[in-house]
């Protein structure tokens, strides 16, 4: 494949998981993040999004923080932004599955040379902001057009970054389901929340 960044978004505040940091859970021994991480296949760039300064990343691995923390994913993905590689692929560190879409999403959008964007539409029918891969200088316009509308990017909804552009969608192959409570990752193994956050 041609160079891809990916960004992988972990900076929320996990609401519906009781306000712990998900990425630190450990789901059958493995931390949710490293998870997604372990599954990347071997991006040219890695960028992981998150306020948090104790996430042991990988050698290699850029992380950054939108500022004011916790400003949204499209806060996250204007502060993660690099226009170095061709494409840039955005997942949550809350679907440990969504790497293994990075390979077909990337020859279905080389299928589809006028978009600018391929999506994942989920099992109910949702398409998914955050389990998708542009072309970066598409992202980059986009990223300008809902700064432009919001006078900035925090607490913009993902969703128009796609309403700023053109959008090729792939139905998902349930790899993308993302998990938002605990008794979600409890269905994929023995969940452990880090000490810290008990």
């Amino acid at each position: 494949m041609s160079s891809i960044h990916a960004i992988v978004l972990t900076g929320g505040e996990g609401k519906r998981m009781g306000r712990i940091d998900k990425a630190q859970v450990r789901v059958g021994g493995v931390r949710l993040l490293d998870a997604v991480l372990d599954q990347l296949p071997g991006p040219e760039m890695l960028t992981v999004v998150s306020p948090r300064d104790k996430l042991d990343l990988p050698e290699g691995v850029r992380q950054v923080s939108e500022k004011p923390a916790f400003g949204g994913p499209v806060a996250g993905i204007a502060e993660a932004f690099d226009d170095t590689c061709r494409y840039t692929m955005v997942l949550p560190t809350d679907a440990p599955d969504a790497p293994a879409l990075i390979a077909p999403m990337y020859h279905h959008l080389r299928a589809h040379e006028d978009a600018d964007v391929v999506a994942i539409r989920d099992a109910e029918g949702v398409v998914q902001p955050l389990c998708s891969l542009w072309r970066t200088p598409a992202l980059r316009a986009a990223l300008d057009a809902v700064v432009a509308a919001h006078g900035g990017s925090r607490d913009a909804a993902a969703k128009e970054l796609l309403a700023n552009a053109t959008v090729t969608i792939m139905e998902g192959t349930g790899e993308e389901a993302d998990y938002d409570t605990l008794e979600e990752l409890a269905e994929r193994g023995e969940v452990r929340i880090p000490e810290s956050e008990n």
